[in-house]
């Protein structure tokens, strides 16, 4: 009981909130767990926010699988997550929730969720995604289809 109280003190004070609903992201702390992927660069950021006072930005992009990448080992092989977040952009663009993991020799790459976000409105995304029993290198990032756009990032869960 000790280490679970101290375990969610450190995950509320790292801006993440852990409960038996699984991982939820609010960036108003940190950016705990999330790197930029390729090229991209991440930084907690005010100008737009879904929620509360902050969000994630991605920018200093320079193709569209390079953005927002989780690394963490909440995500285990052989489970089902459903993997939600909100994005905003300034220009319409298709925002991805993608998931990448080695399998059976291979690199998998997967598409968990996609939508159009309009300018300068936030986005709900969500979706279901199945891990097999033997993935490794479990990935999950969020990618935009417009290489250069910078985009937002808010709320994001993995349940």
């Amino acid at each position: 009981m000790k280490i679970t109280k101290a375990l969610i003190s450190i995950a509320l004070f790292c801006g993440m909130q852990v409960n038996a609903e699984g991982l939820n992201y609010d960036f108003e702390a940190d950016k705990a767990d999330w790197s930029g992927r390729g090229n991209a660069t991440i930084e907690l950021s005010s100008e737009q926010k879904n929620s509360g006072e902050q969000s994630l930005y991605v920018s200093n992009r320079s193709a569209s699988w390079h953005g927002a990448l989780f690394q963490s080992d909440y995500i285990e092989a052989g489970k089902t997550y459903v993997f939600s977040a909100s994005a905003f952009s300034t220009s319409n663009v298709r925002i991805s929730l993608s998931i990448q993991y080695s399998y059976d020799g291979s690199v998998s790459y997967n598409n968990v969720a996609s939508a159009d976000v309009y300018s300068y409105s936030w986005k709900q995304l969500s979706g279901e995604v199945i891990i097999p029993e033997d993935a490794t290198d479990i990935q999950p990032y969020i990618e935009c289809s417009s290489a250069d756009q910078s985009f937002y990032l808010d709320d994001v869960s993995f349940v």
